[in-house]
């Protein structure tokens, strides 16, 4: 039970960090909304957020690098959380808690490295991520820069 509500609660903390505005200030304020401590929400901000000083204050601000990593984060988390295998119906959950469509979304699940799979036809699974990842070994890539 714990191990699924340990991802869970990340997933949500990192959708509400998306929802926010995208200057952030009052760490405590994030902290409340977040239901986070605010060394957690400061960890949190500080690998979504450029991190700044302005007047004795700091800043978080998101630029879209930072929101598309985010993204990244819940795609990876969500596919964690389902068993590396989303379907259709939480795919279009999803599309709705991020804002965004159903190709921004895939964007973000393909650069996870999961495989997309669409049509009328299919009611089932809609993304999969295949683990352990199957990365290209060394001597392949040494082999096609020689070549290339």
């Amino acid at each position: 039970m714990k191990a699924r509500l340990r991802p869970a609660f990340f997933l949500l903390v990192l959708i509400r960090i998306l929802k926010m505005r995208k200057v952030l200030k009052n760490l405590e304020w994030i902290s409340q909304k977040l239901e986070c401590d605010a060394e957690a929400t400061a960890k949190l901000l500080g690998m979504f957020c450029e991190v700044r000083e302005n007047k004795g204050q700091t800043v978080y601000t998101r630029s879209k690098f930072m929101e598309s990593k985010l993204c990244c984060y819940i795609a990876v988390v969500a596919l964690h959380l389902h068993d590396f295998s989303i379907s259709k119906d939480v795919h279009s959950r999803l599309c709705t808690d991020l804002r965004l469509n159903a190709a921004q979304l895939n964007s973000f699940f393909k650069q996870a490295g999961a495989t997309i799979k669409s049509g009328k036809a299919l009611d089932a699974t809609v993304v999969t991520l295949d683990v352990p990842l199957k990365f290209p070994k060394l001597d392949e890539l040494v082999k096609r820069k020689r070549r290339g």
